[in-house]
C-alpha cells in the first residue's frame, strides 16, 4: 500500500507506480469497463482502490491484450479501442484515501 498520493494544484492524481505522469480514465469501448492508466508508464488499475496497492498493476498493452482487445502484431484502431474520459481527480478516489490514510502530497 502506498502511503502518499501526488496531486497537482488542479486536484489531478498522479501516478503511484513511479510518479512520472497523471492517471487518466479510459474507457474501453467493446467491455464498457473503465480502467485508470497513467499517461507516461502507462501503468494500468481495474479499479480506483487498486492504484494504492504497490505493485497491483499491470502494462496497459498486456492488459488489453490479455482481454482480446488487440492481437499482437496487428496495428489497433484505437478509435473503436478506447475513449480517454479524462484525468482522475482527488475527488475520485477520496474515500480510498480516507480508508487507507493516505497522505495527499501537493505538487
Amino acid at each position: 500500500m502506498g502511503d502518499s498520493l501526488f496531486v497537482d494544484k488542479n486536484g489531478v492524481v498522479y501516478c503511484t507506480s513511479f510518479e512520472d505522469g497523471r492517471i487518466e480514465k479510459i474507457l474501453l469501448k467493446k467491455t464498457g469497463d473503465i480502467v485508470f492508466v497513467c499517461e507516461e508508464c502507462e501503468s494500468t488499475w481495474t479499479d480506483p482502490e487498486s492504484i494504492f496497492m504497490k505493485n497491483d498493476f499491470i502494462g496497459f498493452m498486456d492488459y488489453i491484450e490479455s482481454i482480446g482487445l488487440i492481437e499482437r502484431g496487428k496495428a489497433p484502431d484505437w478509435d473503436n479501442i478506447i475513449s480517454n474520459l479524462g484525468y482522475v481527480y482527488i475527488n475520485d478516489v477520496k474515500d480510498f484515501v480516507d480508508k487507507h490514510g493516505v497522505e495527499i502530497v501537493r505538487v
